[in-house]
């Protein structure tokens, strides 16, 4: 069985040790989360890894250099959960959210517009279940359930009034979720009874006029959905029964049917395909079927839908390789996922590394994220 080797002297770095950095320690990737033009990794041992652009920090080794190789997010902390979108958040055990990278408008939560090459807790000491990540704004849900955002809210996004806000602001309407995404200019979030609900920008609501939304509104169609995705101008859910919605932008296939055309509430992918995840990135689609293969649709220009091949799709296809996935996230426009074995593998779009394969090379199949090496003796 093939393990994540992450090189020892990353670990080094991460804990402290005098550990030799000849010798490589074995960590199993638990989570993977693909961002805009940078992704990052969660160990089973707690430690973060992000690879990727670098620009403002959004890797978190208190540097401001690319790297298409996986480096160790700097400090002590360590984290259950990880998010990336135009910059990093992650959630440690206690469940103190922090975050790290672009902050031009407040998305990191610190209470400035300073961005931070390492993680800065996020103001207010709330506790979080869960972070998301969005383009210029990020949203969080208390072990309760209530859903509180903060960053960029030029459309309403963050679910309050204002134009932005730098530390989190609590949701109107007081409805309590168990998920929620924060995907460009808009965000959803799904109820315990498999109830979706969004606010933002009108055009990637759900709802059945074309005006912005700050509060909460219910994506009509009456369907009970138990998983959620937030893409850039589309969303996408799974009912009970594994069966794929999506609803909103449709411009090359990534809501996963034949119509061009925007639409208001969800539609049901193409083919039969039963799904037990789904991600969404800006114009593609991903999902795990039940077998642990991972298909994917909508944009393909760099080989973000893992295929072999670089034509869109408005159909799931299966991605190369005969993996099987336990997880799986969708970027801008690459696409990384987790094996059952804990090994991460990356697809798509590579001009700033964030396939972590040690090149800037785009690739329309997995490829291991460097760090992994062979079988087991």
């Amino acid at each position: 069985m093939r393990k994540l080797l992450a090189l020892a002297m990353v670990v080094t770095m991460a804990c402290g040790d005098s550990t030799d950095p000849s010798e490589p320690v074995p960590l199993t990737v638990v989570q993977v989360s693909a961002g805009i033009d940078h992704s990052c990794a969660l160990a089973s041992n707690g430690s973060a890894f992000c690879w990727g652009a670098n620009t403002s920090g959004e890797l978190g080794n208190n540097s401001t250099a690319d790297s298409p190789l996986p480096v160790v997010v700097a400090g002590a902390t360590s984290f259950t959960r990880l998010s990336t979108g135009g910059h990093s958040c992650g959630i440690s055990g206690a469940g103190a959210a922090y975050c790290w990278g672009a902050n031009e408008v407040g998305q990191l939560g610190v209470g400035s517009i300073t961005s931070r090459p390492t993680p800065a807790p996020v103001s207010g000491g709330l506790v979080f279940a869960t972070i998301d990540a969005g383009t210029l704004h990020t949203c969080g849900l208390t072990p309760a359930g209530a859903a509180w955002c903060w960053g960029d809210n030029r459309a309403g996004n963050l679910g309050s009034s204002g134009t932005q806000a730098l530390s989190p602001v609590a949701v109107t309407g007081g409805v309590l979720f168990i998920r929620i995404v924060a995907g460009d200019a808009r965000t959803c979030a799904l109820t315990s009874a498999g109830v979706a609900w969004c606010w933002g920008e009108s055009t990637n609501v759900g709802t059945n006029s074309i005006v912005n939304s700050s509060v909460p509104v219910a994506v009509p169609g009456g369907l009970s959905f138990h998983a959620l995705a937030g893409g850039d101008s589309h969303n996408c859910a799974l009912t009970s029964a594994g069966t794929a919605y999506c609803w909103g932008a449709n411009d090359f296939g990534e809501r996963g049917d034949d119509d061009a055309t925007f639409h208001l509430s969800p539609v049901p992918v193409n083919g039969n395909t039963s799904f037990i995840a789904i991600t969404a990135g800006n114009s593609h689609t991903c999902g795990i079927a039940g077998d642990g293969a991972a298909y994917c649709w909508g944009r393909n220009d760099h080989g973000q839908l893992g295929d072999g091949t670089a034509a869109n799709s408005s159909t799931p296809r299966l991605v190369a390789g005969g993996f099987t996935f336990a997880a799986i996230s969708a970027g801008a426009s690459a696409t990384c996922g987790v094996t059952s074995a804990g090994e991460a593998f990356c697809w798509g779009l590579n001009s700033a590394g964030q396939l972590g394969d040690g090149t800037t090379t785009d690739s329309n199949v997995p490829v291991l994220v460097s760090g992994q090496s062979g079988q087991e003796p």
